[in-house]
């Protein structure tokens, strides 16, 4: 609670010189300027993790796949992982698997 407080007091006074509403700023600090927040490449393990987890779940929530990831990575003592990574990591290969399905379709296949 009184690391909250800090940060909250912190987000106060740098919000009028920043031009930044105080949501703006909680979500540039949680998702970029947190020490916690791992920004390096994701691990073969945390892909397979994120794979495996949207496959089990079948939802496309970023939000819900970063927190099973991130219960993970606190046991391994790892930094946390955005929702915001991993929606950038899983939606471009959902995009492209549709893609691949889609020309693989039978109708596809006869039609051309």
């Amino acid at each position: 609670m009184y690391i909250e407080d800090q940060r909250n007091k912190i987000l106060a006074v740098m919000e009028p010189h920043l031009n930044r509403n105080s949501k703006s700023l909680r979500e540039r600090y949680c998702n970029h300027l947190d020490p916690n927040v791992g920004h390096n490449e994701l691990t073969k393990e945390e892909k397979l993790k994120i794979k495996f987890t949207y496959e089990s779940l079948r939802t496309t929530k970023s939000s819900e796949i970063a927190r099973i990831l991130n219960q993970s990575n606190v046991e391994r003592n790892e930094k946390r992982r955005t929702d915001f990574l991993v929606r950038n990591y899983l939606f471009p290969r959902l995009r492209k698997e549709k893609k691949i399905k889609d020309r693989m379709s039978i109708t596809n296949i006869l039609n051309n």
